[in-house]
């Protein structure tokens, strides 16, 4: 008796989960219609962000070696090999605002089928045991003897509707997962590209620190601009003195009238070696400087030196020049300028 109590019990289950399949099927294509829908405006955002980002103009990342804007075409993580092309600005370029609305759009869309993909797997599972309790039911109770149970002919249509529905789902699934696969691809291709146009950058700055710290860089501006007033004073010096222009070059050589200093004549020599320690002397507010071999000029060359030395300390440009050369005797000068002669003197040395 008890046996048969239990088994009253679960026909009287089954026939209660039986009568909830038509509802439950209902249901189920409600709801795959809702899915996809809910697919199709996935894949119309997914086409837009595409269709969007293929438009963005970024403006390339210029070459280090000829400037061309460039972009990333492809990444190999294995051997590190990176795939390059000429940036072509699109006709239509889409703006970032437009972008991040479609890709808001689209995580939005994504969520929906997912919500969608989520009630149709359940409510699958309801129908898929309201079908199961229906075709239990048929064989426990024959249809000659239950008026109130499904033909065989309504057997066949849910068995071939729960097929369907099966094939439908496994599509369904298969497709959400190759859509995951592909937002995954997209999201490591925008990380690679961040990253290497960051290596760009940071290959860029490099490639600008070494311009600026080369000799024609920094240093060779700052030279030209500290060499810029003392050839104008050279050049000052050579139109007293009529002597030819010095210049000192970036290059530190010295140059007497384009002539290397190293070709010059040995007059030549003193001469711009004169003008050069004058420049200098002035330059640093040393107002002293020493010249030796006077005596390698010609008499004229030699009185006009003198003069020159003379208007730089009368001009308080200089305080003191003291100028040694091997003479015969003591050279008269001009008042303020003091004569020291080393040795005997002349005139003592013929009385001897």
């Amino acid at each position: 008796e008890a046996k048969s109590t239990g088994a009253i019990q679960r026909v009287a289950a089954l026939r209660q989960s039986a009568a909830a399949a038509p509802g439950a099927l209902a249901d189920l294509r409600g709801c795959e219609a809702e899915q996809e829908a809910a697919r199709t405006a996935r894949d119309n955002a997914l086409a837009l962000v595409d269709d969007l980002r293929g438009r963005a103009d970024d403006g390339g990342t210029p070459c280090p070696a000829c400037g061309v804007a460039l972009i990333q075409l492809a990444y190999n993580g294995d051997d590190g090999k990176m795939a390059l092309a000429r940036h072509e600005p699109p006709e239509d370029p889409s703006s970032p605002e437009e972008r991040e609305a479609a890709r808001v759009d689209l995580v939005a869309a994504d969520a929906a089928l997912q919500d969608a993909t989520r009630r149709y797997a359940k409510l699958h599972a309801e129908w898929t045991r309201a079908a199961a309790a229906a075709q239990a039911l048929l064989l426990l109770e024959p249809a000659e003897h239950e008026p109130g149970a499904a033909p065989k002919s309504d057997r066949a249509t849910v068995e071939a509707s729960l097929t369907a529905a099966r094939t439908s789902l496994d599509a369904k699934i298969a497709a959400v997962r190759t859509a995951r696969q592909a937002m995954a691809a997209a999201t490591a291709a925008a990380a690679a590209t961040v990253t290497a146009a960051a290596y760009h950058a940071e290959v860029l700055a490099w490639v600008a620190l070494r311009a600026a710290l080369a000799p024609d860089g920094v240093p060779g501006e700052l030279l030209a601009k500290v060499l810029e007033p003392f050839n104008a004073l050279l050049m000052t010096m050579a139109e007293a003195t009529g002597w030819k222009q010095v210049a000192i070059g970036a290059d530190m050589d010295i140059r007497a009238a384009g002539r290397p200093h190293g070709l010059l004549s040995r007059s030549e020599r003193w001469r711009a070696d004169a003008m050069v320690t004058a420049a200098l002397a002035i330059c640093s507010n040393c107002g002293f400087m020493v010249l030796d071999e006077l005596d390698l000029l010609d008499l004229p060359s030699r009185g006009r030196a003198m003069e020159w030395l003379y208007s730089l300390t009368d001009r308080s440009e200089l305080d003191t020049v003291l100028v040694l050369a091997t003479l015969k005797a003591p050279p008269p000068m001009p008042e303020g300028v003091a004569v020291h002669w080393l040795g005997e003197q002349p005139a003592a040395a013929a009385a001897a």
